[in-house]
């Protein structure tokens, strides 16, 4: 099916509305927490880093969002067995294209990260973008940008907000490497989130945004 995109109904513009607000939220909902407890934490819990305890709030914000919705949110093995060879190549080529380009950059941020910027947060990333909110928005937007070009919308409105999640990084970072990140973010959400459009899980998408982040966290 090909709709356009014009005529957008008010539930649609309230989940637009809310999943503007859930973005938001990601960031300050596990930074608001982080701030009241750590100081509270056992010594042997504060050896972990501040910055992977920050992580695991925001993978607990990610799984307080899909709790309730386990199977709409992807989490699920899915139709892997019908489309293994194209959730391979759509999840491979950004793997491949980051291990060529990164190490070409001139400006690496990710070099002193913690380990749980490829263990857990992009796992705490995907249960929000392309589990929750792609599950709500397969059901408002359920259909494909256009004929010809297989994208659902739910992708492309999905992948924008988790763009979108990555703005404060112009608080820390060079701005230049951040605009560009927010370009890449789009187009390899695009890539790779065609296995959660083709089988339903997010499982395959996750590996691969793992092994993106693992690159990035690995390149000195």
């Amino acid at each position: 099916m090909y709709e356009s995109p014009t005529g957008i109904s008010r539930e649609k513009w309230e989940w637009l509305i809310l999943a503007a607000l859930l973005t938001w939220a990601a960031h300050l909902v596990p930074e608001q927490i982080f701030f009241l407890t750590w100081t509270l934490l056992p010594p042997f819990i504060q050896a972990a880093g501040e910055e992977n305890y920050w992580y695991l709030l925001s993978l607990t914000y990610g799984l307080f969002l899909v709790l309730p919705s386990l199977s709409r949110s992807g989490i699920r093995i899915g139709d892997i067995r019908s489309h293994w060879r194209g959730v391979l190549f759509a999840c491979g080529i950004p793997i491949i294209l980051t291990a060529i380009v990164y190490p070409l950059l001139p400006v690496r941020p990710f070099a002193d990260s913690a380990a749980g910027m490829w263990l857990i947060s992009p796992l705490a990333q995907d249960l929000v973008f392309i589990g929750f909110l792609y599950g709500r928005f397969e059901i408002l937007f359920p259909t494909f940008i256009h004929p010809r070009f297989r994208i659902k919308w739910a992708l492309l409105i999905s992948a924008l907000f988790f763009s979108a999640w990555h703005l404060p990084n112009f608080s820390t970072m060079p701005a230049e490497f951040v605009v560009f990140q927010l370009f890449y973010t789009v187009l390899i959400y695009l890539a790779a989130g065609l296995s959660r459009q083709w089988t339903g899980s997010i499982l395959y998408f996750t590996l691969a945004h793992s092994c993106i982040n693992f690159i990035v966290w690995w390149v000195k």
